[in-house]
């Protein structure tokens, strides 16, 4: 979660993006049983909801790679 608040955190995105449906972050329940036991009392729920939140916000790899391929098509066009 640093890592995608700090920065641009592309990588951390594409780790989650890849992930099984049910490893994802937005596959926590929001219980609170890994609250209860966490040794540093964080609100893990209320983390991977936001860590879900700002991954969304980061391009999906396909959409990405849709876009460089249109920028060539049209670099393409553009030389001829």
């Amino acid at each position: 979660l640093n890592e995608i608040r700090c920065t641009a955190a592309i990588n951390i995105a594409r780790r989650i993006e890849f992930l099984p449906e049910d490893k994802k972050p937005s596959a926590c329940i929001g219980c609170g049983a890994c609250t209860a036991i966490c040794p540093q009392h964080m609100d893990i729920p209320a983390l991977l909801k936001e860590l879900s939140r700002r991954a969304d916000d980061v391009p999906k790899w396909a959409d990405i790679c849709r876009e460089r391929e249109l920028a060539e098509e049209r670099l393409k066009s553009a030389k001829n």
